[in-house]
């Protein structure tokens, strides 16, 4: 009698322990999914666009990246690009410079004021006027790049080009833009 409850008892630790693993697995499985569950793809709201074929839609939204329970917002101009409301004339002291991009450019993980072309600007007006404006964007190749620079040379006079592919090439373009390149009224006729 003593050996089946014994067996009875050991039982019900083995089924209690097992138990208690498969329900720490379980809350470990749904807790880490709410952390890595990530909305940056809801960005990819887009517009037909006659040049480019698409384009973000203007507006701002709100995402969380996979590595933060946060939100932050990302506001897309007028343009299609992460970037506040630009006009078509910066002031005749301000230098403007545009940051042809892919997704590392367009920086969806981190909030407006922690993109690398935002904190550029804040570098950069330090000793000037300057106007940085974000046109990195996930999916355009360097058609697209080049057709959204084309844009912006006709549309927003005086702009000067930087060319990411992703940061690793950050240094290469501070090294190959010597002096600074200024479009005017015709994009087409300038040198690069």
């Amino acid at each position: 009698m003593k050996h089946i409850s014994k067996l009875k008892l050991l039982s019900f630790y083995v089924i209690m322990i097992g138990l208690t693993i498969v329900v720490c697995f379980a809350l470990l499985e749904f807790g880490l999914a709410r952390y890595y569950q990530s909305t940056e793809s809801h960005i990819a709201v887009t517009t037909f666009d006659p040049t480019l074929g698409w384009r973000l839609r203007p507006g701002s939204y709100s995402v969380k990246p996979s590595y933060t329970f946060r939100h932050h917002q990302v506001s897309i101009n007028e343009y299609g690009l992460r970037n506040r409301p630009v006009s078509a004339r910066a002031a005749s002291d301000t230098k403007r410079i545009v940051i042809l991009g892919d997704s590392f450019t367009f920086a969806s993980a981190v909030p407006n004021e922690n993109t690398f072309p935002v904190i550029l600007e804040t570098i950069l007006s330090g000793g000037g006027h300057y106007e940085v404006i974000n046109a990195g964007v996930r999916g355009y190749g360097t058609m697209r790049r080049n057709l959204i620079f084309l844009q912006m040379a006709t549309s927003v006079k005086k702009v000067t080009p930087l060319w990411l592919n992703n940061l690793r090439h950050l240094s290469l373009n501070i090294l190959c833009v010597t002096r600074i390149h200024t479009y005017p009224e015709n994009p087409v006729k300038s040198h690069v």
